[in-house]
């Protein structure tokens, strides 16, 4: 029975680790979507330059979010809701790493758009960016509360998103079509609405463009923001205080 409960102390410690980790890639990926827009629309390079190599922490931590998930599997033989949990946290980790790669992908496009630029889009992108901030933050709490209420509410918000990409698109494509000469600046600013828009939706590959050389491969999702409820609340100063103290 001591062993019995030894075991089982030892596989509530490794969910709270698991747990622990996909917390802290939540959180350095709502600040990664949030300090990419805020580079883009200020033309910061140094803090754009920051999020390029903050992702490598993003990274890192869903290497050992696979690794502990894979361990737990084969040393635990979880079954049931356990084991649910432990594919579920496959998925989200790589779901979260995929939108560091997409704030690390603006971040790399902003010097390209910081100097000259002609097309004021970006306080739209910044507007959209701000709904997916929100959602992702959301998404993470309902995930943390187990609240699947709060989950398909934030599925029925991507419509407003998607509204937004439309818009932006058909702006952009009419300024393109109507000024050749910015082709280029379109295209880029094109390429943030659309990475920005898949950061709430959960795809396996990334969206293929036609109109511009594609970038070094990368694949992300998801975003986060401040919220309301006190239970929530509570979650996101967690989640910062763990990305804190990590470093």
């Amino acid at each position: 029975t001591m062993a019995s409960g030894h075991t089982v102390t030892a596989f509530d410690d490794e969910l709270t680790r698991l747990r622990g980790m996909i917390a802290e890639m939540g959180g350095r990926a709502e600040q990664a979507i949030r300090q990419a827009i805020d580079a883009l629309d200020t033309g910061n390079l140094a803090l754009a330059a920051q999020v390029v190599g903050d992702d490598k922490r993003i990274d890192a931590l869903e290497a050992d979010v696979e690794q502990l998930a894979v361990q737990i599997i084969a040393l635990r033989a979880p079954m049931a809701d356990d084991l649910r949990e432990m594919i579920a946290s496959l998925k989200i980790a790589s779901v979260i790493e995929r939108i560091g790669d997409y704030a690390k992908n603006i971040g790399k496009r902003v010097p390209l758009l910081s100097e000259g630029r002609t097309i004021e889009s970006i306080p739209m992108i910044k507007s959209m960016a701000g709904i997916v901030a929100e959602m992702l933050a959301d998404v993470l709490d309902a995930y943390a509360t187990r609240n699947a209420e709060l989950a398909y509410a934030i599925i029925e918000r991507d419509r407003s998103v998607d509204d937004f990409y439309d818009s932006i698109f058909r702006a952009l494509v009419t300024f393109m079509m109507e000024n050749p000469r910015v082709i280029t600046e379109s295209a880029h600013l094109l390429f943030i609405a659309k990475i920005s828009n898949g950061w709430v939706t959960i795809r396996p590959t990334l969206p293929k463009w036609s109109i511009m050389s594609r970038p070094a491969p990368a694949p992300t999702i998801a975003s986060a923001g401040p919220r309301r409820s006190t239970t929530r609340r509570r979650a996101t100063d967690g989640r910062r205080q763990s990305v804190a103290g990590r470093g």
